[in-house]
């Protein structure tokens, strides 16, 4: 029996070194094969699409507005959703008049409503973005012309510049006649003339051809020299547009041969109207709209803010606008222009940026009203007092979109004063002081912050701000006070794109002073850019 048992065990023995063998490399001969391995694959983060933009029509007039009043109206904005798509940025701009107007949202759906000034033409385009990428993509550009008076003649569209395409590339050995084409678009259908320019530099275009009744024309270029080219519309109310800056190189030698500093390569079209790059230089919107009435002096819905003192960059008078010498004023009729890398004069040009988040809190972490949000307050309200609840401060978000933080020269934030400041004022025996911190979490949103989930910010103020005078009664001023803060600094450490502030202001007594938010839609808190081309 003992022996069967013996027999039984060195089999199982046998069969387990089998097993274990299974793992060891392999023998034939001499020859050891290492067991095979499988290679992890990896699997690439897909880009988001291109969002095909619904409405607004192309090139028509804008049917999906509300009017709000006879200047101003509220304007949807459609796309299709794009694949890949964690959320979008709407771009709007007026184009071919001397309004200078930009402006940016973002959304996670694919619609939107802005407010817009009537009796002007707009282009619009929308950039979809991924949390899981840096990848964007962008959809076409599309005009529209919101209406005033439905009756009064209209302004023409930017020609859209067909040949040659931008950044075209001829090799030429001498002097070549080049075809330039281009369309034209009206809503009253009453085109008169076109003007062609042409120049060695986008900022320098003269003339070439005016009163030119067909949408193209034939020129002899001289080989070894880059141009850039734009057309304007007229129509027969003298009603004028202008298109986009265009850039073309003629060359003797190849691209790849040219030196980098005379063969530009990066895509200069200066959008001066219907230009399709997201980098449009917004200029001013700075409404001199008189300030609109928030009546809700206590509830967190009204006004919050806690603001120290940042950069006194406009000192603002009750008659004052923007008195800061230091602060340049964002009124630059300078035509946006794209990014030329390859330029050897550097020029700057002025955006302004409105904000795109704005809210107030009340309170310290686990005070009575610590819990309250203002959410979507017509205000911004600051105050500082001995009790908790007299605390408030509040919070700004901006966004860069596709401008570049290392070529902004000069950042200035412009906030309008609204209501009475006499008792803040009385209480601290003169002009108030804000300070400015750079918000380091810009994952708040205005709808759901409070005190308790205040947002870690930099101790270290940006900036602090004192008024030159006492602002008092700022309702219904004209013009409106501003006041601008140098925020110049916190955009050389700027990686994301996201710009978020939190403001404070000197001990009141817990009495407030107010600013205009985003919603009051008049007079709204602006990012005024010196940015580098």
């Amino acid at each position: 029996m003992r022996f069967w048992i013996f027999c039984f065990i060195l089999l199982l023995l046998g069969s387990c070194e089998d097993d274990l063998t299974g793992l060891q490399p392999k023998r034939t001969g001499s020859v050891s094969i290492p067991p095979i391995i499988p290679t992890p694959v990896e699997v690439a983060t897909p880009s988001p699409t291109i969002p095909l933009l619904v409405a607004p029509e192309n090139n028509n007039t804008c049917t999906t507005e509300e009017p709000i009043d006879d200047q101003t109206s509220n304007v949807s904005f459609q796309w299709r959703e794009s694949n890949h798509t964690s959320g979008y940025e709407l771009n709007v701009e007026a184009i071919g008049t001397d309004q200078n107007f930009k402006t940016s949202q973002t959304t996670d759906t694919n619609t939107a409503t802005l407010v817009l000034e009537r009796g002007l033409p707009y282009s619009w385009w929308v950039v979809s973005k991924s949390s899981s990428t840096q990848k964007t993509a962008k959809s076409d550009v599309w005009t529209f012309y919101l209406e005033s008076n439905p009756n009064e003649s209209h302004v023409p569209f930017p020609a859209s510049l067909l040949s040659p395409e931008n950044n075209a590339f001829i090799i030429a050995e001498q002097e070549i006649q080049v075809s330039f084409q281009w369309e034209g678009n009206d809503l009253d259908d009453d085109i008169v003339s076109f003007e062609f320019l042409m120049g060695a530099s986008k900022d320098d275009l003269t003339t070439v051809e005016s009163d030119l009744t067909e949408p193209q024309l034939d020129i002899p270029l001289e080989t070894d020299q880059a141009y850039y080219w734009q057309v304007h519309t007229k129509d027969a109310t003298e009603h004028v547009s202008a298109s986009e800056v265009f850039k073309l190189v003629i060359s003797r030698q190849e691209k790849e041969e040219m030196n980098s500093e005379s063969t530009p390569t990066d895509d200069d079209s200066d959008s001066s109207s219907t230009d399709d790059d997201s980098d449009a230089t917004p200029t001013d919107d700075d409404s001199d709209a008189t300030p609109t009435d928030d009546d809700s002096d206590d509830s967190p819905t009204d006004d919050d803010s806690d603001g120290s003192p940042t950069d006194d960059d406009s000192d603002s008078s009750s008659t004052d606008n923007d008195s800061d010498p230091k602060q340049t004023d964002d009124d630059s009729d300078a035509t946006p222009t794209d990014e030329d890398s390859n330029s050897s004069n550097e020029n700057t040009i002025t955006l302004t940026l409105e904000v795109l988040e704005d809210t107030w809190i009340v309170g310290r972490n686990g005070s009575g009203k610590s819990a309250e949000t203002a959410g979507s307050a017509n205000t911004l309200v600051s105050s500082t007092g001995e009790d908790d609840d007299d605390y408030r401060r509040f919070f700004l978000k901006f966004s860069l979109g596709d401008i570049q933080a290392s070529t902004v020269k000069k950042a200035t934030l412009h906030l309008t004063a609204d209501r009475d400041w006499t008792k803040a004022e009385t209480a601290y025996g003169g002009p108030t002081t804000q300070t400015v911190y750079h918000v380091l979490d810009d994952r708040w949103v205005e709808t759901d912050l409070n005190a308790n989930a205040e947002p870690d910010f930099d101790a270290n103020p940006i900036t602090t701000y004192t008024a030159s005078s006492l602002v008092g009664n700022a309702k219904g001023v004209s013009p409106p006070i501003v006041h601008q803060y140098d925020i110049t600094g916190v955009l050389t450490n700027d990686t994301d794109g996201i710009i978020s502030l939190r403001i404070t202001t000197v001990d009141t007594g817990g009495q407030r002073i107010t600013y205009f938010s985003k919603d009051s839609q008049t007079n709204i808190p602006k990012l005024v850019l010196e940015v580098t081309q």
